[in-house]
């Protein structure tokens, strides 16, 4: 509004109505005697600019005026104006602050501050979508109308890629997973948890006893890695406990009781564990400061502590320290240290602790015959070591030619895998009485036992030579296990397995056993 107009000389003589609308638009104006410009001359220095399309308005009003329109009704011209405009603001217009007797230069500038008015009275207009029809869940992500809740390369959001599963704007993608006996698990980014499979001793963890074809969520959170025995499972947990669930005869779950637990318990007095491992009836956890613990099954002393008693808590394997790798076969038990050397204890009647001795060992020996180790994998009755060289040494029973060769029958010295000479090996995965190794190339190759289609070659037959899985190019970890299934983790955290299949470890939404990859279906 105009406060205290300012003026210069004489006030100048009414305009008609063409002249004030040319005002109004800005044109300059000549007074007849050739006076100054009006459009600078009586205008506040304070005034507000008037609206162009509010000015556009008024010269309309202003052409079909009579010439004789009275100085005092800029309220009147404004209700003429364009219809866009709210009625109610015009009604506003004639409490205008302008003195009633005002010169029409007056009248121009009141009506400069009612435009001015009026459009910050009008209520915000929200921008429109860029594209109407691209609603929620879909959106605009590079000129593409994509469903976000679903979209691999916008998961969740534009330029989210996921290189799993997108399920309801939340990337699947996979950092651990694990081969139980008939059953899966695998811990997802962000610390969920899925299981699937055989599911009769609650193993699946989700609070049932049903099994479960498509992964199945387990009941709390923050995991951080999983590890399965043959119906049970176990997984770390923010902070370094441990959980457990599934089958409990032997006291492999560590709550100090042989309950069986559909449901994730804390396994007691354990603290610090960064991996967790499953055997037949017994567990395992290697601790972040290079200690271990063992707890379930001991009856060949694969626990460790110096007997053969069943404990239903963790105990110490005796005298272990800097343990870097740790894995478990069906009854003994492995480490892999981090000056590089193997320690192993348990069950010896074929080799697998790398003994001529056929005899069983209650705490952990020194395997002297292999060094320079930086992974250690145990199947059935057979060890196999990754060494940092990418080469691969094995020992143990050989029944199902898992050692990587015909003959012989079982030995208790590492050897090679001859038919992975000349490639870099970068991970390792045993169990059963098969094993499978990721070349740096992201394939896998798998050797042993293949009576459920596990080695992934299409076949069911043995072989002794590591034959090439098709479909995999990616691969970052492999794992397998003793009722004939292996799964891969991919490097861009999906799952894919194959093998047996009768209680839908493989995840597919099926119970049909798959001689080749298959995707799991989260």
């Amino acid at each position: 509004m105009l406060r205290g107009t300012r003026r210069r000389g004489p006030p100048p003589r009414p305009l008609a109505g063409w002249a004030a609308a040319l005002f109004l638009l800005g044109c300059p104006l000549q007074h007849p005697a050739g006076g100054a410009d009006a459009s600078t001359d009586d205008v506040a220095p304070d005034g507000p600019d008037a609206s162009p399309d509010v000015a556009l308005d008024a010269f309309d009003a202003a052409r079909d005026a009579s010439p004789d329109v009275a100085p005092d009704a800029p309220g009147d011209v404004a209700r003429d104006a364009s219809p866009d405009v709210a009625p109610d603001a015009f009604d506003a217009a004639p409490e205008a602050d302008v003195t009633p007797d005002a010169p029409p230069s007056d009248a121009t500038d009141a009506g400069a501050d009612v435009a001015a008015d009026v459009a910050r009275d009008l209520p915000d207009v929200p921008d429109a979508p860029p594209d109407a029809a691209c609603a929620a869940p879909r959106s605009l992500c590079d000129g593409l109308c994509v469903d976000t809740a679903a979209s691999s390369a916008h998961c969740g959001g534009c330029g989210r890629a996921c290189g799993a599963p997108c399920v309801m704007g939340v990337c699947l993608e996979a950092v651990d997973v694990a081969s139980g006996g008939a059953h899966t698990c695998a811990v997802l980014r962000g610390g969920s948890l899925r299981c699937w499979g055989s599911n009769a001793k609650g193993q699946v963890g989700d609070g049932t006893m049903t099994n479960r074809n498509r992964p199945t969520a387990v009941a709390g959170g923050a995991f951080l890695a999983v590890g399965a025995g043959v119906d049970h499972a176990c997984a770390v947990v923010a902070g370094g406990g441990v959980q457990c669930w599934g089958d409990n005869g032997a006291g492999q779950l560590g709550d100090g009781s042989e309950v069986d637990r559909p449901a994730p318990v804390a396994v007691s007095v354990l603290t610090g564990a960064a991996q967790v491992v499953g055997g037949d009836d017994f567990t395992c956890a290697r601790l972040a400061d290079g200690g271990a613990r063992c707890w379930g099954d001991n009856q060949y002393g694969q626990l460790g502590d110096v007997s053969t008693d069943d404990r239903a808590l963790p105990v110490t394997p005796s005298g272990l320290t800097g343990v870097a790798d740790i894995a478990v076969g069906n009854d003994h038990t492995c480490a892999a240290l981090v000056d590089r050397s193997v320690r192993c204890w348990g069950r010896n009647d074929h080799g697998q602790l790398a003994r001529t001795a056929a005899s069983d060992v209650t705490r952990p020996t020194d395997v002297t015959t292999v060094s320079g180790v930086q992974q250690i994998e145990a199947g059935n009755k057979f060890t196999c070591a990754l060494l940092t060289s990418g080469e691969v040494r094995c020992w143990g029973e050989n029944n199902h030619q898992q050692l990587g060769s015909a003959a012989p029958m079982e030995r208790s010295t590492p050897g090679p895998v001859p038919g992975l000479t000349g490639l870099m090996v970068t991970a390792l995965g045993c169990g059963g009485n098969q094993c499978c190794a990721v070349i740096a190339d992201g394939t896998v190759r798998c050797w042993g036992e293949n009576g459920q289609g596990q080695l992934g070659d299409g076949t069911t037959m043995d072989r002794a030579t590591p034959v090439t899985v098709p479909g995999i190019t990616d691969a970052a970890r492999v794992v397998t296990r003793a009722n004939g299934h292996t799964c891969v983790l991919s490097r861009a955290g999906s799952v894919t397995c194959w093998g047996a299949n009768m209680s839908g470890q493989l995840g597919d939404g099926s119970m049909t056993a798959r001689p080749t990859p298959t995707l799991v279906a989260f």
